[in-house]
């Protein structure tokens, strides 16, 4: 599992195309796909995001790359805008350099997304 940034117009419509989100991404053996967990920065005590942590749609993990928890979504992305596979080739995907993600930290975070955005 590694770290990405991915422009938002390459996983869905957004009203800022040219921003991009972190992602964790990895390859499914199983259903042979790649997917996209979304990730968010927790700067600060947002009212928004504990909601979310309370509710269960967000779980904090610590990655050491950053200096700040990050909340992972419970969900991933499996598709592209397009319905097409994601491509981690295409110009819209930047591989953060160095970052991966430890085989037990990856293990939590699968099991934690679950639900697939494009269904």
């Amino acid at each position: 599992m590694r770290l990405c940034k991915i422009k938002n117009r390459y996983l869905f419509k957004s009203n800022n195309p040219e921003g991009n989100h972190t992602y964790a991404v990895y390859y499914d053996k199983k259903t042979k796909e790649t997917r996209a967990v979304a990730l968010t920065h927790v700067y600060v005590k947002d009212k928004k995001r504990f909601e979310q942590v309370k509710r269960g749609n967000i779980k904090l993990e610590k990655f050491k790359d950053f200096e700040v928890p990050s909340g992972v979504q419970n969900y991933y992305y499996s598709k592209n805008i397009n319905g097409g596979k994601i491509d981690l080739k295409a110009a819209e995907v930047v591989y953060v350099p160095k970052k991966h993600i430890d085989k037990i930290q990856a293990q939590r975070i699968i099991q934690f997304a679950k639900n697939n955005y494009n269904k």
